[in-house]
């Protein structure tokens, strides 16, 4: 755990770790140079468990992250964050799924999130399996970081956190989709603190301009990354950014998009399917992926310009025009063996 000026809720933080119904570890906490009261609220501990790392000066998440995997000794690394709760079985549930599932490296749990005043506000819903977990790391980021516990070898393996800024966490899940599996446990073991000052919070701010961030936004650029990589060529940055601005219906359909733009995306999708399937990648089943490829595509679709608001999608589907733009992306889906019988 990394902590810099977060007085207001480490106290909460840390307790509840050390109130953990699993017993046998070290809590390492890197206090990044706190100029706030962090310091004495750790001084206030005796837990033979922590092991107290004092930057100098304030060096980031990443570095101080770093930190705490190079001191660490046990087999496995779990995350944690100065403002989050974690419940009392989190270490013994993440625990005993890893030791039962030994190809799995990564593992995170769904939260429930919690307001400043630590009022449960709604729950998260993470993707559970591998295949689930690697597809979502094209558009988002499968893991709510303070959640992860994952294997120290495979972050040793590849030198931790490279990124320094936002979506550190996210680069690193990239660099490993071909060394290990992902899953996360449905059930929420952590309470995940949202507040003005949560990074969550100030993310969104500099997305819409009100504050300024000395980082720039990193989506694009892994999302970027990680499509090249699948597909062994280059992808330009405004493809990407169609990809983007397909999946947020809701917040960017009076836009729209051409229809040259709707068919790069959906053929860029379908790409990265079968790239994910042919480097083996995907594991076993792939009819969850497939379903939500499916849903993608038909949110790309409700882009044309003829097209109205979501509410009236249905009797906009039964003119003529858009019934047969839909027919034909389902008969696209159907010919690469993408689109899920019960779906017919």
């Amino acid at each position: 755990m990394s902590v810099y000026n977060g007085e207001r809720y480490l106290r909460e933080a840390v307790d509840s770790i050390l109130n953990q119904t699993f017993t046998d570890f070290e809590f390492i906490i890197v206090d990044d140079g706190s100029t706030d009261g962090t310091a004495q609220i750790l001084d206030s501990y005796s837990d033979p468990r922590i092991v107290r790392i004092n930057n100098e000066k304030n060096l980031g998440l990443a570095a101080s992250l770093n930190h705490g995997i190079d001191r660490a000794q046990g087999e496995y690394i779990a995350r944690m964050d100065a403002d989050d709760i974690s419940l009392p079985t989190r270490l013994v549930e993440q625990i005993s799924y890893l030791e039962k599932m030994d190809t799995v490296g990564v593992l995170g749990t769904s939260v429930v999130f919690i307001d400043e005043d630590g009022v449960r506000v709604t729950a998260s819903k993470q993707p559970p399996d591998h295949n689930r977990s690697v597809w979502t790391l094209v558009f988002g980021n499968p893991f709510i970081h303070p959640t992860i516990m994952a294997r120290r070898i495979l972050l040793t393996q590849v030198g931790g956190y490279r990124l320094n800024g936002p979506a550190q966490d996210r680069e690193l899940w990239i660099r490993l989709i071909r060394n290990t599996r992902y899953a996360n446990l449905c059930d929420p073991l952590l309470l995940y603190r949202l507040h003005p000052n949560s990074v969550t919070s100030l993310r969104r701010k500099a997305r819409r301009g009100e504050i300024y961030s000395p980082y720039p936004e990193p989506d694009q650029l892994l999302r970027k990354r990680l499509i090249e990589d699948l597909l062994g060529r280059e992808v330009s940055p405004e493809t990407i950014e169609w990809l983007t601005v397909s999946q947020g219906v809701q917040n960017a359909l009076n836009s729209g998009l051409e229809d040259y733009q709707i068919e790069t995306t959906i053929l860029l999708m379908l790409e990265i399917f079968d790239a994910f399937v042919a480097q083996s990648i995907f594991l076993g089943d792939t009819t969850e992926v497939k379903s939500d490829l499916i849903r993608r595509i038909v949110a790309v679709s409700r882009y044309s310009p003829q097209c109205v608001m979501p509410g009236k999608l249905a009797k906009t589907w039964r003119r003529p025009l858009q019934r047969r733009a839909l027919l034909a992306v389902r008969e696209i889906a159907k010919a690469v063996r993408v689109w899920p019988s019960h779906w017919n």
